[in-house]
């Protein structure tokens, strides 16, 4: 069994939430937390994703999903 702080390390330490995002077409870009890399809250992953249909930036480049705590191992 993982202790605590083993358990924090797989998920980063946070809430363990991740956002993915999707270009402009619809193409899958990834699993994403903040812009340093970390993990997200609940709040923020859930804000981001229900802001209409999801967050999206300039570019085109937007919000489809979010994760908590069972994250695919691929998020970072």
């Amino acid at each position: 069994m993982l202790s605590k702080e083993q358990q924090k390390s797989i998920i980063g330490g946070g809430d363990g939430c991740y956002i993915f995002i999707r270009d402009s077409s619809g193409n899958a870009i990834g699993w994403i937390g903040d812009e340093n890399g970390d993990d997200l809250t609940v709040a923020s992953a859930q804000g981001l994703y229900n802001n209409g249909n999801g967050f999206s930036w300039p570019n085109g480049d937007y919000v489809s999903g979010y994760c908590c705590a069972s994250c695919p191992q691929f998020a970072q």
